[in-house]
């Protein structure tokens, strides 16, 4: 799997701490660090391109950006103890993606039960709980599909799904669009990113295997962790462990944080 990092040096100390190098973020700096909003992160970057996601921060306090050009990481899968710990981190996607991009570059599906009028000409709103979940899964697999054969071309799509289980609860049709998707669509440029924790055991036995990179919470349990020889966050005892994630890139893990949201 392609590294998704794309190095730009941000500051993320507010305070003049002694004897502190700027190339050096350690944990013991970030206890006294503010963490940054998703804007402050854009604001600090050199150039964010179009079709262009942050993902978190890393260990040596730069951007993980998730390029959506490069179909190497696949669909991506965040996966925590409670529900509202990867929405963190889909939330800091949504953002980013909705302050650099436009309808010519991007379009933007949200799969929530929370209910909003699209700010943003790029994005919208999915009702988990309604029909309107099936038709969009099988849309975008026929647009996938339709790509594949070079009948049609278009901007980045990005899907953004809150909940694993709303698909597992649809239509067998809408499920195996998901599973289409999640196998052909980032080679079309359609991106799948979906939320979920483990307690149904569908999830564990199958969807696990179909997600193509995985991004673990800090907050899930010992016995998960042990389960699937998950590492220790570094930043977890310093920062809350919802805000922290881990996931494997080229045999490596990688241990991000997300902003304040």
């Amino acid at each position: 799997m392609a590294l998704l990092t794309q190095k730009y040096r941000l500051d993320l100390v507010t305070k003049p701490i002694s004897n502190a190098s700027d190339l050096d973020i350690s944990p013991l700096t970030l206890q006294f660090a503010q963490r940054p909003t998703p804007e402050e992160i854009i604001s600090g970057l050199p150039l964010l391109t179009h079709e262009t996601a942050v993902l978190g921060v890393c260990e040596d306090g730069v951007p993980l950006l998730l390029d959506l050009h490069n179909p190497s990481p696949g669909a991506l899968l965040v996966i925590g103890h409670e529900l509202t710990t990867p929405l963190n981190l889909l939330e800091v996607v949504h953002q980013s993606l909705w302050m650099a991009n436009d309808p010519q570059f991007l379009q933007l599906f949200l799969v929530s039960d929370k209910a909003f009028s699209a700010s943003h000409p790029v994005e919208r709103w999915i009702n988990p709980h309604h029909r309107d979940l099936e038709q969009t899964l099988i849309q975008l697999s026929d647009v996938t599909n339709a790509r594949q054969q070079g009948k049609l071309r278009g901007p980045s799509i990005v899907l953004l799904i809150e909940d694993l289980e709303w698909v597992l609860r649809a239509d067998p049709e809408a499920i195996w669009a998901l599973e289409y998707l999640l196998h052909y669509g980032p080679n079309q440029k359609i991106w799948p990113i979906v939320a979920t924790t483990l307690e149904n055991e569908t999830i564990r036995l199958r969807w696990l295997r179909r997600f193509k990179t995985l991004i673990w919470a800090a907050d899930l349990s010992l016995e998960t962790k042990q389960k699937f020889s998950l590492p220790t966050h570094p930043f977890s005892t310093t920062l809350p462990a919802s805000s922290c994630f881990s996931l494997m890139s080229k045999g490596q893990w990688l241990h991000i944080w997300v902003p304040e949201r």
